[in-house]
């Protein structure tokens, strides 16, 4: 499990992804200069522009350090729905790696709520707090019901599941041959079989 982990603090609100790495015991840190990558076992890149970003990471001499450590197994998390997901107290989080198995995304990121206004919680915040960064989903499903609600970002696409509907659908076996990517530990209990 992750514990050292860094947020990229070049711009956006870094300060909301420390505060929550605190909540969750996480000894986080800001990321400015390539030093401050030594000794983290994660990094977390906000949500932004990614030309912008790109641009950013070259003048600050952090693109190729964090390239080297994410070559050597360090986990870049580059968007901050997890987070997000964390703070709402979604449970049972899974990131999916699909870009070697599919050509519409490059990543799912699954979590479950307990109850109907939960899910939509969830599913509203992580459009609140991605629009702050400039994004929105090119498209919504589900969000009436909400056992089910997909928001799907292109590059990535978050599921929101009832308990119900996640062992129903079971996309992490429908997907088992994407790489299942390191999200920060979520100490809360799994529910219950139903």
């Amino acid at each position: 499990m992750l514990r050292k982990v860094g947020v990229l603090a070049l711009q956006g609100d870094f300060l909301e992804h420390l505060q929550v790495l605190e909540r969750l015991k996480f000894q986080g840190r800001p990321v400015r200069l390539p030093r401050d990558l030594e000794g983290l076992e994660g990094v977390i890149i906000p949500g932004g522009e990614s030309t912008v970003m790109a641009r950013m990471l070259e003048d600050f001499d952090l693109l190729e350090p964090l390239r080297a450590k994410a070559r050597e197994g360090m986990a870049v998390l580059g968007t901050c729905a997890g987070l997000i997901l964390l703070a709402k107290k979604a449970s049972d989080l899974v990131l999916l790696d699909l870009n070697e198995i599919a050509s519409f995304t490059s990543y799912f990121l699954l979590c479950t709520g307990e109850s109907v206004r939960q899910v939509q919680a969830i599913s509203n915040s992580v459009e609140e707090q991605l629009g702050r960064q400039g994004l929105s989903p090119a498209h919504t499903e589900g969000y009436e019901n909400a056992e089910w609600v997909l928001l799907d970002y292109v590059d990535f696409v978050v599921h929101v599941f009832s308990p119900k509907a996640r062992r129903f659908y079971d996309l992490e076996r429908l997907w088992r041959r994407g790489a299942r990517l390191p999200v920060p530990e979520d100490k809360r209990p799994s529910p219950s079989p139903a």
